[in-house]
């Protein structure tokens, strides 16, 4: 099975820090890879990405959410 866990970045200044704002989120080749690779359901991965909640998700395709 494939996990996927993400954190919000680190604020690189107090005004991101003290933002309601979501900081970009900087996705790497290698990530982008892994997420579009076999047995991942890139719907889930995405939705991961975007809620950011610090919490380890279950992206493997046909698997079941376990939490």
């Amino acid at each position: 099975s494939k996990w996927l866990e993400v954190h919000e970045p680190l604020s690189r200044n107090r005004a991101e820090y003290e933002s309601d704002r979501k900081v970009p989120l900087p996705v790497t080749p290698s990530l982008r890879a892994f997420i579009n690779g076999q047995e991942v359901d890139v719907n889930r991965a995405n939705a991961a990405l975007q809620r950011r909640s610090g919490m380890p998700v279950q992206i493997s395709s046909g698997s079941r959410q376990m939490f």
